[in-house]
């Protein structure tokens, strides 16, 4: 996504950047007053780097905010910026968590909030990836998924998308695949051995002749 079309997706959402609301989260009595006080700062330079478009630099702010006090406001403005990054199941899932989290006043503020998540979820797709050998290395859009067996579930963008599954010795296994927008995929992958052994038993009459294999 370009810099322009950010800009028009967030262009009527800045004003909903959620503050912080001190007296409404547990956390905020736990952290020191010096905790609290830098991650208000972090909160401010993250919702001013938004607006200014530079959102890797807000989601890093807010991350390190949220990293210091746990306020669930911090939730909706990550997941914002992930959307900005077009990461849509990073978004999604800071979302989702924000609305299992925040107290119902705070999300009284985002009032367009289950529209957006159905959005997301309908553009992000849940894939599974199963493979006959441990230790493969597995990739998706060349992003490294890690080794199988893989944990679980993986959120991926919806479309179209390589899968690449490599693992020494084996013959490497790579195919297009289609990922349901809203649905869930399970690719199941066969590695073959690059190795060829077997045994040749060989009579002759008379016995002992000479044989030659090529």
């Amino acid at each position: 996504m370009n810099r322009r079309a950010r800009a028009l997706l967030l262009g009527c959402t800045i004003s909903l950047l959620v503050p912080l609301a001190p007296a409404r989260v547990e956390a905020q009595s736990q952290a020191t007053p010096a905790n609290k006080e830098r991650a208000a700062a972090l909160k401010k330079q993250g919702d001013e780097a938004m607006q200014s478009l530079s959102y890797a630099d807000a989601l890093a702010s807010y991350n390190q905010s949220y990293a210091l006090v746990p306020d669930p406001a911090l939730l909706y403005n990550i997941g914002r910026a992930h959307e900005a990054l077009d990461d849509l199941p990073a978004a999604l899932d800071s979302l989702e968590k924000f609305d299992a989290t925040a107290p119902a006043e705070l999300k009284a503020r985002v009032p367009k909030l289950s529209a957006l998540i159905v959005e997301l979820r309908g553009r992000v797709s849940s894939v599974t990836i199963t493979a006959n050998v441990s230790g493969a290395r597995v990739l998706v859009r060349g992003r490294d998924l890690g080794t199988t067996p893989l944990p679980s579930a993986v959120r991926l963008r919806s479309g179209s998308a390589t899968v690449e599954v490599t693992k020494e010795g084996h013959v490497p296994w790579k195919r297009e695949v289609s990922l349901p927008g809203g649905g869930a995929l399970t690719v199941d992958v066969t590695l073959s051995t690059k190795e060829r052994r077997g045994t040749l038993i060989v009579g002759t009459t008379p016995p002992g002749a000479a044989v030659t294999v090529g």
